[in-house]
């Protein structure tokens, strides 16, 4: 399924995500396969997180600019409200 990762910065990348996934607004996770998990920001127990697999030059390109940094914080988008919206979620978080 098609799905979007929104960084704080604005920064806006296309995606696959999982058939079962859901909006994640959290901290960002790069593995060493060229996909970016999002952490849920609060510790809670409900909790989740999601994972968004991008293009090799998508991820390279968020890698360089945030150099593994654990303080980025993103949102993997799957539906279909508007950008603002979801900008709006991480202005504010």
């Amino acid at each position: 399924m098609k799905g979007y990762l929104v960084l704080s910065d604005g920064s806006i990348f296309n995606g696959k995500v999982a058939d079962s996934s859901k909006n994640v607004l959290g901290k960002i996770v790069f593995d060493h396969h060229g996909a970016v998990s999002v952490n849920h920001y609060k510790e809670c127990s409900t909790c989740i997180s999601n994972q968004i697999a991008l293009s090799d030059i998508d991820w390279n390109n968020i890698k360089s600019k945030f150099n593994d940094s654990g303080d980025v914080l993103g949102k993997i988008v799957v539906d279909a409200l508007p950008v603002d919206f979801h900008m709006y979620d991480l202005k504010t978080a």
